[in-house]
């Protein structure tokens, strides 16, 4: 499994932009469904200190939460470095 991790709701057009800017830049990552999962809704709350999504985890700890842009191109070059 990708070091990286999503949590979202499918529906959410700021994870529609994450999973598109990943899969263009050829990144796996793994993601979960908030919406569906009760763990992974107060991982998520726990990981962000709120309930925004998406919550972006990057294997080496970073965490971005309703990323811009700009900041998923940063996550994609920092995924991209490691």
């Amino acid at each position: 499994m990708s070091g990286v991790i999503v949590y979202g709701k499918p529906e959410c057009p700021d994870y529609g932009r994450v999973r598109e800017g990943f899969t263009e830049a050829a990144i796996d990552f793994h993601f979960i469904d908030v919406a569906a999962d009760g763990d992974a809704a107060r991982e998520a709350e726990r990981l962000s200190g709120g309930v925004a999504t998406p919550v972006v985890l990057l294997e080496d700890g970073t965490i971005a939460v309703e990323p811009d842009n700009a900041e998923i191109a940063r996550l994609i070059h920092n995924v991209g470095q490691s």
